[in-house]
């Protein structure tokens, strides 16, 4: 009974902590790093917490984190954090709800999901370092997944008026490209930095925790 509770108290005094991280990097631009000039392109590290989370402490944990990332890429479309998302900005003036949905949704089900990739893999008869080189590597690229399939599905009328041509085939030309350029540039960068961070964390974690035992 003794070792239940401790290991509940432990698991929120861990989850507590990844929280504080995530609400810390999105108040600064150590969390949002942007690449460009006067619109720049946004990448985010915050996967990092969310899938060590969602590693550690279960698929529920990393919905729970992931949320609270969602929460720190809503504020940088609304102003009240130092990093400015400019089209983040510009999409929230289209629609705020919308704009929320968008923050939200993808980043709930990336850390819900990096969980039971993780939890799948742990199943199976696969080296340890495997299982988490692959989990790190699915955050980061599910995240920019379900974010620009949220993106297209939420503003993809807005998308083509910005985006596209006068004529409707010219138009999907100009807008997969754009949509294409987010994957890869976002989805390689965070995919490539944050997996050889989530592995080192993971692994030392892992050792830590074996030795409490």
């Amino acid at each position: 009974m003794k070792r239940t509770t401790s290991a509940k108290t432990a698991k929120m005094a861990q989850t507590a902590i990844l929280i504080a991280i995530i609400m810390l990097l999105g108040a600064t631009p150590i969390g949002y790093m942007q690449i460009g000039g006067i619109n720049p392109i946004t990448i985010t590290f915050i996967t990092i917490p969310v899938v060590v989370g969602a590693m550690m402490l279960g698929p529920a944990t990393g919905a729970l984190l992931g949320a609270f990332f969602g929460l720190t890429s809503f504020f940088t479309c609304i102003g009240i954090v130092p990093v400015i998302d400019h089209i983040g900005v510009a999409l929230y003036n289209i629609s705020p709800i919308r704009t929320f949905i968008l923050c939200m949704l993808p980043r709930i089900l990336m850390g819900w999901l990096a969980g039971l990739i993780f939890a799948g893999l742990k199943r199976t008869k696969l080296d340890s370092n495997i299982s988490r080189i692959t989990s790190g590597i699915s955050g980061p690229l599910l995240n920019t997944i379900l974010f620009c399939t949220a993106l297209i599905l939420l503003f993809g009328n807005t998308l083509w008026s910005v985006f596209g041509a006068a004529s409707e085939g010219q138009g999907i030309l100009q807008l997969f490209p754009f949509v294409f350029a987010l994957v890869w540039l976002n989805g390689i960068v965070e995919a490539i930095v944050c997996s050889i961070v989530i592995f080192a964390v993971t692994a030392a974690l892992s050792h830590f925790n074996k030795k409490l035992k």
